[in-house]
């Protein structure tokens, strides 16, 4: 019987490990004030993959806002460090939960809007999408 792997859980604990220290990271679920800038979000879509037991093909959409001076550097950071879950075996692992096993961009980070703003706040809003193959523990 295949296990159901906990995405949000997965996500949330990587990108927290992962995003740049001074970055607030919340599932889209979990949004209560954009008090804390640079702001991450995130949300997956799951789907059981053919390719074998507790293999799960997940698509991963993560919003950044960022003030406008540090928008793209934030950016690039967290691109960094999400496409390293695909390329180091060490990476891209949480214990009892699951491992990422493949991480493809679907959509590099590309800025989606100009300066905008936010809770009293200029930000500059960056988009990215990957599509991953994770396995459940």
């Amino acid at each position: 019987m295949a296990k159901l792997l906990n995405a949000a859980l997965l996500f949330q604990t990587l990108l927290a490990d992962d995003a740049p220290p001074s970055a607030t990271v919340a599932s889209d679920l979990d949004v209560d004030s954009f008090d804390e800038i640079p702001f991450v979000t995130h949300s997956a879509n799951i789907a059981q993959d053919g390719a074998g037991p507790d293999l799960w093909t997940a698509t991963l959409v993560v919003n950044i806002f960022a003030p406008p001076r540090d928008s793209f550097d934030v950016a690039a950071y967290l691109y960094a460090a999400i496409t390293g879950w695909g390329e180091d075996p060490d990476a891209g692992i949480v214990p009892g939960v699951g491992a990422v096993e493949r991480l493809d961009d679907l959509n590099a980070f590309v800025q989606v809007s100009g300066e905008v703003s936010m809770v009293n706040k200029i930000v500059v809003h960056y988009q990215g999408t990957f599509t991953l193959l994770v396995r459940a523990y």
